[in-house]
């Protein structure tokens, strides 16, 4: 039988249910529990759908909760499809992860939720190694709204960091609009993973747009409160697409304000990055509705690929995972 290093492991019955990445957690989760029911995929789709058709309509589970009943509706630390956790600690320039770490207590964030968890969603745990990844972005406008304005954009991640972005603002040179651009460019250029991915803006124009406004203006036709079109439609949807397309696959995406200009080292950054990003040559508008369509015909080709993958293949019996486990220990 094909074996495979690493895989997810679909649990659909044990002390715990979901799709894994570490076989160590899974195997706390049905070792010895009567009757468990478990997997293990090399592509997360397979797993995906094989844990949605065996998992019992009534989850079973014969230990009793310890957990406290005021915070029953929080989801466990693990989980990143319902609760985006900072498992593992915070990646920044001057701390960087460490080899290993407990986990905290999960504490509920504010987040952003292009689509409506379902009643029973899938819950997909994260490596026990899962760090926060935290960007600072920026947008700076010399004589924002007049003629003559001049914009760059500025994406932060620390002192002489080689992701560190300063670029000159594309099309329409307006503050609002570098400011989603340089989001965009944070999602463009970061590599999808299960990391939850925090940027921190002092944009509140953008936050608010992406957080909670465009959901209502694509209900509305991307029409305003009053009617009116909405400004950097096209702009706005791209990267909310962006943002919908990660957490779909799991990870948490966060935009958190902070105020500009207020000593944050972080956002100092981002803001001298874009600085100097208005003084580079003058860019052409991007085709952001073509952007989008390209992505997500990226994201159905993948979609396909997978899909044409018989799960057989990449499925190991329980003496093949046994063994597994014995030859990394």
């Amino acid at each position: 039988m094909y074996k495979v290093a690493t895989g997810f492991y679909a649990v659909c019955k044990g002390r715990e249910t979901g799709v894994f990445t570490s076989w160590d957690e899974a195997q706390s989760y049905v070792q010895g529990f009567p009757g468990a029911k478990f997997k293990k995929f090399k592509a997360l789709p397979e797993a995906e759908q094989w844990y949605r058709s065996n998992l019992p309509q009534h989850p079973v589970n014969p230990q009793p909760t310890t957990t406290p009943s005021t915070t029953s509706t929080v989801a466990p630390p693990n989980v990143i499809f319902t609760s985006p956790s900072s498992t593992g600690g915070t990646r920044t320039p001057s701390n960087p992860p460490p080899m290993s770490t407990p986990k905290p207590q999960s504490v509920p964030r504010a987040v952003v939720t292009p689509t409506q968890v379902p009643v029973q969603p899938l819950r997909i745990a994260a490596p026990k190694n899962t760090t926060v990844d935290i960007v600072y972005s920026d947008g700076a406008c010399k004589a924002n709204g007049a003629h003559g304005a001049v914009a760059g954009i500025g994406v932060w991640w620390g002192p002489n960091d080689p992701r560190n972005l300063s670029e000159r603002c594309p099309g329409t040179q307006t503050n609002n609009r570098a400011e989603l651009i340089a989001i965009a460019r944070v999602l463009e250029t970061v590599p999808q993973g299960t990391n939850t991915l925090i940027i921190r803006t002092d944009s509140q124009y953008s936050q608010r747009a992406l957080m909670g406004w465009a959901f209502k203006w694509r209900k509305n036709g991307w029409k305003t409160a009053v009617g009116g079109p909405v400004l950097n439609k096209e702009l706005i949807d791209y990267v909310l697409t962006l943002i919908e397309t990660r957490q779909r696959s799991g990870q948490p995406v966060e935009l958190e304000y902070v105020k500009g200009h207020s000593g944050n080292t972080g956002n100092d950054g981002a803001d001298a990055l874009a600085v100097a990003g208005c003084g580079y040559p003058e860019m052409p508008e991007k085709d952001w509705a073509g952007l989008k369509e390209a992505h997500n015909a990226e994201q159905e080709l993948m979609a396909e690929l997978m899909m044409g993958v018989d799960p057989a293949d990449f499925i190991l019996s329980d003496e093949d995972l046994m063994r597994e486990l014995e030859e990394d220990g």
